[in-house]
């Protein structure tokens, strides 16, 4: 039988890698930050309802201790994003992607040794092989043969730890609090900090852009998408190991790719095809 948590990462895998090929559309036509903006606002209508539900019938309940340490690692999960997008703006996104989505390692040594979680050797080896893939699969082999010096190679080394460390800290806070109380609370961290952030970056953007590009009907698609990947992660860690929730989820990047491959006909080397 299947674990929760190989089924949960999995979903989370697919919505990811569809979100994010979908958020390159709207990315591609106002910017990064403003596609951040609007994607948080508009996640606020629906969590904001959801939580205020839950609140009022008393079934949000999640310690003032581990709403701190979403807090303190959403403050990860940020400076990860902004070293992520610095590294797609200087570096290739063929060292970018598989760099930044190996995070799932630093969540792994975190979880087995401050969650005390037990990996067999059968597990090691998929996350090996899940590793593996990632990297195949997200780049060009050929064309990199020596990363020493390559643009984007810190900032991404570097959201690669931070989003390893805030993953951790989602699955840590999950320990002691129910699924739908940790979906509601991550939502809402994400949501204030990202739009805070935006706000001080001067990137937020106008309806007239939305409404012209048709970039309205995107968001509202890309949202729920992102809602069910983060519910599912959330439910996840709250009922299995976070070693094995993760490194599943961590696959994402293969779905944009192959998304790319079918739609935009982007042609796929050797080694994307074996990865």
């Amino acid at each position: 039988m299947i674990s929760i948590g190989i089924i949960t990462g999995l979903i989370y895998m697919l919505t990811v890698g569809v979100g994010d090929f979908l958020q390159a559309i709207p990315t591609r036509k106002i910017g990064r930050y403003k596609t951040l903006f609007a994607r948080h606002f508009l996640t606020l209508f629906f969590i904001l309802p959801f939580g205020l539900f839950l609140y009022s019938k008393g079934e949000l309940i999640i310690s003032i201790t581990n709403i701190l340490w979403l807090m303190f690692g959403t403050i990860f999960f940020l400076f990860g994003y902004i070293n992520f997008l610095k590294a797609f703006e200087i570096g290739n996104v063929s060292v970018v992607s598989p760099i930044s989505a190996a995070y799932s390692i630093v969540t792994v040594i975190l979880s087995i040794i401050f969650l005390k979680e037990f990996l067999s050797i059968k597990i090691i080896l998929s996350i090996g092989i899940i590793m593996l893939g990632i990297v195949l699969t997200t780049t060009d082999l050929a064309k990199h043969k020596n990363l020493q010096g390559a643009a984007g190679v810190k900032e991404s080394i570097i959201a690669m730890f931070l989003w390893g460390v805030y993953f951790f800290i989602v699955g840590y806070a999950g320990q002691t609090t129910e699924a739908t109380s940790l979906f509601v609370a991550v939502m809402m961290i994400q949501v204030i900090f990202f739009l805070t952030f935006v706000y001080f970056k001067k990137s937020i953007p106008k309806f007239s852009e939305l409404r012209e590009n048709r970039l309205l009907l995107i968001f509202i698609s890309i949202v729920p998408i992102y809602l069910i990947a983060w519910a599912s992660y959330n439910y996840g860690v709250t009922k299995d190991m976070v070693s094995i929730v993760a490194p599943v989820g961590s696959l994402y990047p293969a779905v944009t790719v192959l998304l790319a491959s079918l739609i935009y006909k982007e042609k796929l080397v050797l080694n994307q095809k074996i990865g």
